[in-house]
């Protein structure tokens, strides 16, 4: 399950640095695009909200997976019930998970 969660994670961390490369410095970004004839978008207005409404999207999921990684709230140790070495993470499977 982490393993997956780690891969989703690399992911959307290298889909945003693309993404990111997509807007442009002097502001036309993906607009540039729309108006040389692509009919993807109506406007350029419309093309450069359109990544902007993507990014977003995917640096709200890296920034909530990099949360839950590095906070370890998904711990196969604490649902197998193995025993923790770190005192932390017995506090939490003892006091916290019932």
């Amino acid at each position: 399950m982490i393993q997956i969660i780690s891969w989703i994670w690399v992911f959307s961390g290298v889909l945003l640095i693309l993404l990111v490369l997509l807007h442009s410095p002097k502001g036309d970004g993906m607009g540039g695009i729309a108006a040389s004839g692509s009919s993807m978008f109506n406007s350029a207005s419309s093309a450069e909200a359109s990544l902007n409404k993507i990014t977003w999207t995917f640096l709200v999921i890296f920034l909530s997976l990099a949360i839950i990684l590095s906070a370890g709230w998904i711990s196969e140790n604490l649902k197998k019930g193995t025993i923790l070495n770190d005192p932390f993470q017995k506090f939490i499977a003892n006091y916290c998970l019932v």
